[in-house]
């Protein structure tokens, strides 16, 4: 139960930081540099961390559905 819990709460932050990420890269003409320069790597950043937490728990899954058979 704990880890359903765990992935929940990672879903919705991985999903938060890539729509973090992808309107900073899309409005990049729009907003001031600085800002750009402070969100976009640091949320870059973020989104590989918790997108590895993603795979890590969902690496049954993962084994499941690549393992050769």
């Amino acid at each position: 139960m704990k880890k359903l819990i765990e992935l929940k709460i990672t879903n919705v932050i991985l999903f938060t930081l890539f729509l973090c990420q992808a309107t900073t890269g899309l409005a990049f003409p729009l907003i001031e540099d600085e800002l750009f320069e402070i969100l976009h790597p640091s949320v870059g950043i973020l989104l590989i961390i918790i997108g590895i937490m993603h795979i890590v728990l969902n690496w049954g899954w993962v084994k499941s559905n690549f393992s050769a058979r």
